[in-house]
């Protein structure tokens, strides 16, 4: 596990050493150690920590490090440097291997973690979604989680699972320039086929709450092979859909500059941003207008989903005229035509 909170001498190494990977030249132990203020034996730790990590960067006697290529990963070092949030992701956590990012994201809350701390890992063993499936998590996608510690009221946290939603869509569109919809109530689709789902767990008290985990599951670079037989017609990837890689880093450095600007003026109490995030929400939506059958722990739902409610709920008119408020459920669509 590597976790990171601010610049090091690890991350300066990697600038001086990225330096030498645009100019293809070589940069001498001796000024990397005048220029970080460490002896040459430590560069040396440092840069074999660096292979270790999957930096591939040749060594050779009086010239010095040359990098010659960066590990397709999330590591920290990719992720700080030019990343412009004020609180999200400016701690991580990552893991090359995890059984799954919001059981660590609890046990780190926990212990005290701080607001927007995120756990990362290039790989889940027991990825989770809602109500306790499993997640398929291979290597290539975006398993993240962010661990928040808002000061809402309980009733507004369903909301943060819209505003991610919304992050989402909006990251997927500016970083690709695909068309992202949302499903309620917690996925991310492009095609009608799910992209990502959102699990947000929570810890809190009548009036207050300790703090909330927000796991995302991102197909990023994902090949169709990759997925199980039963669910390959109804999954995508951002590599199926573009038929070319995404960059991981910058598009995971903009999803958390994405969320972070909704969630710092929902934290702020800014009277307008739940108006916002609900009218993008069903701007952005493929649940609303069609016919749905909503499955809860009290029975089955069917109606028109007609729109929103600034808790989160979903509205649904019953074909007598009944109009229910349903918080929390699996929505399966009962047709593909959308009735707006």
């Amino acid at each position: 596990m590597v976790a990171i909170k601010h610049k090091n001498v690890r991350q300066e190494l990697l600038e001086a050493l990225k330096l030498s990977l645009e100019t293809g030249g070589y940069i001498s132990g001796e000024i990397l150690s005048g220029k970080l203020h460490i002896s040459r034996s430590a560069i040396w730790k440092h840069v074999n920590n660096l292979k270790r990590d999957g930096y591939k960067i040749a060594s050779v006697t009086s010239k010095g490090y040359k990098l010659e290529s960066v590990p397709d990963l999330l590591l920290p070092d990719e992720l700080m440097p030019g990343l412009n949030t004020k609180m999200v992701g400016r701690e991580i956590k990552y893991y090359s291997e995890i059984s799954s990012t919001n059981e660590e994201g609890r046990r780190s809350a926990e212990l005290g973690a701080s607001d927007g701390t995120v756990i990362i890992a290039e790989t889940q063993t027991s990825g989770r979604g809602r109500r306790g499936r499993a997640w398929a998590s291979p290597q290539g996608g975006v398993w993240v989680s962010i661990i928040l510690r808002p000061n809402i009221p309980p009733e507004h946290a369903p909301i943060l699972t819209l505003l991610t939603g919304v992050a989402v869509a909006r990251t997927i569109k500016l970083a690709t320039n695909l068309t992202a919809t949302l499903k309620w109530p917690n996925d991310v689709r492009i095609n009608g086929n799910k992209v990502c789902g959102i699990l947000t767990e929570i810890s809190a008290e009548p009036d207050m709450i300790n703090y909330v985990v927000i796991g995302l599951g991102i197909n990023a670079n994902i090949t169709a092979d990759k997925f199980s037989k039963d669910i390959r017609d109804q999954v995508t990837s951002l590599e199926l859909e573009l038929e070319h890689i995404v960059d991981r880093v910058e598009f995971t450095q903009l999803l958390f500059e994405e969320f972070e600007k909704y969630y710092l003026k929902f934290c702020c109490g800014d009277r307008q941003v739940i108006p916002e995030v609900l009218n993008a929400w069903r701007q952005l939506s493929d649940t609303l207008g069609r016919e749905v059958k909503i499955e809860t722990i009290n029975g089955a739902i069917t109606g028109r989903a007609t729109d929103i409610a600034e808790d989160g709920a979903l509205l649904v008119l019953a074909e007598n005229g009944e109009v229910s408020r349903i918080i929390a459920g699996d929505c399966i669509y009962l047709n593909n035509r959308n009735v707006y």
